[in-house]
């Protein structure tokens, strides 16, 4: 029995397409599955304590392109965990060097709680589409950061001023991204 050539060309391609996929992907996503370990975050106790714990602190750019994913587990009846990825448009970086790609991970609450609910302090989740000053901690995987500390760890960036958030630490609000690099030692 022979097989004819055209029939022998369809499968080496169907079988070359996946690896050229896998060739280039942005490398991540096909090295690491989504993670669904629950990221809980706790408030770090003072600035000093922030900047000294944080593996990386950047000034980056988050777009609307969120990857949510769920992890199986529940924060409360009728509330879902689920963890989100982002990736992350380093602009500069204070403190420590990003592999690249670099994603925020994060784990959230749905359906969304109020904003005064204590879950949002716990489990942050995705952050709006934004400029940030981003206090990080690597994650087990090395293209994966997580916040380190919650809302404490996260600072707006506007009209090229740092904006302090009610959890976050008043002694960076107002001032700019490029005098972070004196406050965190660079």
């Amino acid at each position: 029995m022979t097989v004819s050539s055209r029939l022998l060309q369809v499968f080496i391609l169907a079988g070359l397409i996946p690896a050229f996929c896998f060739l280039f992907s942005d490398g991540a996503a096909a090295q690491s599955p989504f993670p669904k370990q629950i990221i809980v975050t706790q408030r770090n106790p003072d600035l000093r304590s922030l900047i000294k714990t944080s593996d990386l602190i950047v000034y980056a750019r988050l777009n609307a392109g969120i990857n949510k994913w769920e992890t199986g587990r529940t924060a409360a009846p009728g509330r879902k965990l689920v963890n989100s990825r982002q990736i992350l448009h380093i602009r500069d970086a204070y403190k420590g060097t990003a592999s690249s790609p670099a994603y925020l991970l994060s784990t959230g609450v749905e359906p969304l709680p109020r904003p005064e609910d204590p879950l949002n302090a716990v489990y942050p989740g995705p952050l709006a589409d934004g400029d940030y000053v981003l206090f990080l901690k690597q994650y087990s995987d090395r293209y994966y950061y997580i916040l380190n500390g919650g809302f404490s760890a996260v600072y707006p960036v506007y009209g090229g001023e740092i904006i302090a958030l009610y959890e976050g630490f008043k002694e960076l609000n107002g001032k700019s991204p490029a005098e972070l690099k004196n406050i965190a030692g660079r």
